[in-house]
């Protein structure tokens, strides 16, 4: 379940990445930096706890 999860919560903040748009209030852009700043994070610690691995 945990697995499912983390795979989720990357293939969210995949779809933020490519769906970003240049145009926007500040606000928007500060949020979208920080959900990719976490997503970023979150990789390699999923990675390391094994959720990612096959």
């Amino acid at each position: 379940m945990l697995r499912l999860l983390a795979v989720v919560t990357v293939a969210a903040v995949v779809a933020v990445v490519l769906r970003r748009r240049p145009a926007g209030t500040t606000g928007d852009h500060a949020r979208a930096g920080l959900l990719i700043a976490a997503g970023a994070d979150f990789v390699p610690w999923a990675v390391y706890w094994g959720l990612l691995l096959p």
